[in-house]
């Protein structure tokens, strides 16, 4: 059985959004460092807490992972921007390529969530259909 769908809405009690932050940042890194390791990419994640804590990972080091950025950033407004690199460069421009960047990583989680979840799906029903198989030629 699945675990029930939340409202995601700010966490009043502050100790539970305290622990929920804390799950959910080590989810986050988690899934950065699995992703880097097992697609040989070169991710790079910052999270701030509400008290201004910082939180980081990168697969090589965070200066050659922003500098990257933004090099291929440049690169893609030299070529030409399409609709959604204008809204990046916006974004750029106003200084928040770096919240740019973790709404990127955010959604990246949530699709790898989702993936994960499909192939658990997709394996219990391998292993129920060779089982019942199995049991139909005994």
């Amino acid at each position: 059985m699945g675990r029930g769908k939340i409202v995601i809405r700010r966490i009043d009690n502050s100790t539970s959004r305290q622990v929920t932050f804390s799950k959910r940042r080590n989810g986050l890194l988690k899934k950065a460092k699995e992703l880097a390791i097992l697609c040989d990419a070169e991710v790079g994640v910052v999270v701030f807490s509400s008290t201004a804590k910082l939180y980081d990972f990168a697969s090589t080091s965070m200066k050659s992972v922003i500098e990257r950025y933004k090099k291929v950033t440049e690169e893609q407004q030299q070529l030409g921007n399409s609709t959604s690199e204008v809204k990046a460069n916006n974004l750029q421009v106003h200084g928040h390529s770096a919240l740019f960047s973790i709404f990127r990583m955010v959604a990246l989680f949530s699709i790898f969530r989702m993936v994960g979840k499909r192939v658990f799906r997709t394996e219990k029903r391998i292993n129920r259909k060779t089982k019942n198989h199995h049991a139909f030629l005994k």
